[in-house]
């Protein structure tokens, strides 16, 4: 293996962990918006089950 072929598969391996990194982030990113938007889900879910107990005793929703 020459220099020059050193040199190019050393690029080409950096390539690839970079876009395994790219890859790895951007799950990780879909990730925390699926779990924000669960948690904004069940929150609106509290707040209608609030207003349900609240109304139920007499309260003002």
């Amino acid at each position: 293996m020459t220099m020059f072929e050193m040199l190019e598969w050393g690029a080409e391996m950096q390539k690839a962990i970079r876009q395994a990194q790219l890859d790895q982030m951007e799950a990780a990113g879909d990730a925390i918006e699926a779990l924000q938007q669960q948690a904004a889900e069940r929150a609106k879910a509290q707040r209608g089950l609030w207003r349900s107990w609240m109304q139920f005793w007499g309260g003002k929703p």
